[in-house]
This record gives structure tokens, sequence and C-alpha cells, in this order.
């Protein structure tokens, strides 16, 4: 049983389908499944990743451009659309389609109980002989070990400049590394924010006044939440 549908537990399920006789994936939401290759059998996120797309993505409304993308995707099958009322969320996994549609991995609603050796869900049905559970349900970040203002800034919504740098501190001496989401693997960001992050270190890059930082953040963060209403 692995519980909660991200890029991880789409991974770990599909790679347990192989050897175990029964893999059963949870899921409150569901989510939208993109392949890693486009048509034309190029890498989807080098074809996404284009000036004309930005520029659609900044003009329309987003429930336009996630219905859009949605359209793309037909889930009801496999049991992996989004439920409604629910944020809209995409991984990437080659595999996890075909697993279900061959029956490797079995899509289940979200858990109501646990027994000795069982699973009770939500829908009122029940999973017997379960040898094993994995929570992929996310985690927290937390900062206990900064000082104030910083750790209180951290505490809620952090906000940074180009998600990268703390925009209230005299010097440029703190990056904070990997506070993205991305479609994907995090890893290819993280190291772009890192290569970014020591050559301001070293000098070779300039980033605005601490004001002009803050502005930015603030405004990026409008723009999110808004987003995020929509």
């Amino acid at each position: 049983m692995v519980v909660g549908l991200g890029n991880s537990g789409a991974d770990i399920a599909v790679e347990l389908s192989r050897i175990a006789a029964q893999v059963f994936l949870s899921t409150r939401s569901g989510a939208w499944v993109i392949s890693r290759s486009s048509r034309g059998g190029y890498p989807y996120n080098m074809m996404l990743t284009r000036r004309c797309n930005n520029f659609i993505a900044y003009v329309l409304p987003s429930y336009f451009i996630k219905w859009g993308k949605q359209k793309q995707l037909n889930h009801e099958n496999y049991g992996l659309s989004v439920a409604k009322g629910k944020e809209s969320k995409f991984i990437v996994n080659d595999e996890l389609p075909s697993c279900i549609l061959c029956g490797k991995v079995t899509m289940k609603t979200s858990i109501k109980d646990f027994t000795e050796s069982s699973v009770i869900f939500e829908d009122g049905t029940i999973e017997v002989n379960i040898d094993a559970v994995i929570f992929c349900t996310g985690y927290e970040f937390s900062f206990p070990f900064f000082e104030e203002p910083l750790k209180s800034l951290c505490t809620k919504r952090i906000m940074l400049y180009k998600r990268v740098f703390p925009p209230n501190l005299e010097r440029t001496t703190l990056a904070i590394i990997g506070m993205i989401t991305l479609t994907g693997s995090v890893l290819a960001g993280t190291e772009l924010q890192a290569r970014w992050a020591t050559r301001v270190f070293k000098g070779l890059c300039n980033i605005p006044p601490s004001k002009k930082l803050m502005a930015e953040a603030t405004r990026k963060e409008q723009l999110i939440k808004r987003y995020e209403e929509e």
C-alpha cells in the first residue's frame, strides 16, 4: 500500500509493481500524469518551456490554462482524475497508466482506518493481507536554526527573491535551495539555483538592493496566491 499520489508515490508504486503480488495506490485528490516525452518524441519540458507558452500563460486566465492541460489527458478510466474542489496537481510518470491498465497497480480512495493486516477505505472497500504501508504524503519546511527576524519570516510562507534569496538581509550571505515546485524532479532546478547562488556569493552576479528584493518577492507571492485562489 502506497499512500499519496505525488512524484515519489507514483515512482515507488511502479517500482514495487515489478516484484509485489499487488500494489495499491491511495489518493485523496487524484493527479494528472504527464509523460516525459511529448508529441514528436521530444522531451516534454523542452517543448513546454518556451517564450510563446509563457506569454500565453501570462495573458490567459489560470483556469483556462488548467482546462487546456487537462483536456490533453484522459484519466477517468485510470482512477486518476482530480477530485472536484481540489487543486490540480501534475506529476511525471511514463509507466503508471500502463501499470494501472494491466492491474499491477490498483487505485484506491483515501484511507479511513487500519486493522492488523487490512486497510479500510472511505468508499467502504477493504483490502486484506497488506504486508507494508509506505506514506508519501509530503512534508513541511521548517528552519528552527534561523535567528530572528529571519525565523519568523520563514514560519508561515517564506518570501524569497527568485525563490532563492531572503529579501530582508543587509548582505546577500544566504541562499535557500529547493523551495520550488516543479513538474517532475526538483533536482534539475535546485542545481541551477545552486549555480546562481555561488556566482552571487563570488560577486560574479549582482542582485538588487534589499528594498527592491522585498518588493519583487511580495509581488510574486501575490501572483501565486491569486493563481491558487482561481
